[in-house]
């Protein structure tokens, strides 16, 4: 199975306990390798640095991220649509995570998450495991 990671296990350490029985093939967007790098601008410099360090080791662990193409961006459109269907919106704070499951949808794959709300509405079309 294909699982797509979300940036805040990027973060904190998954459950992997959590995740269903079987062989996974474990993928990180490009958005997601995006998000996470904001860290390496932060001010304080020690934080900086940990987070140079941390997206070298998960480039390595993870490769290349799944890109963002027009492809995705065609399913983000449908996510949107969806989304509002359900009387919600994207809005700035969401618009990153349906972005994230718009690559994971576009992948045929489920989407690992530690915060399953910023994926509400979105289950007739994306898998999420709460890990």
């Amino acid at each position: 199975m294909k699982i797509h990671l979300d940036t805040n296990l990027l973060i904190q350490r998954p459950h992997w306990e959590r995740l269903p029985p079987g062989t996974h093939q474990l993928l990180v967007s490009a958005i997601a390798f995006a998000e996470f790098s904001e860290g390496t601008t932060h001010p304080d410099p020690q934080i900086a640095a940990r987070a140079r360090v941390d997206l070298t080791r998960l480039r390595h662990a993870y490769g290349e991220g799944v890109g963002f193409t027009q492809r995705e961006a065609d399913v983000y459109r449908e996510l949107c649509a969806i989304i509002a269907a359900s009387g919600r919106t994207t809005g700035r704070r969401r618009r990153v995570d349906v972005m994230i499951a718009a690559v994971a949808v576009a992948d045929n794959a489920a989407l690992a998450t530690r915060n399953p709300a910023d994926f509400a509405g979105l289950d007739a079309v994306l898998q999420v495991i709460e890990l």
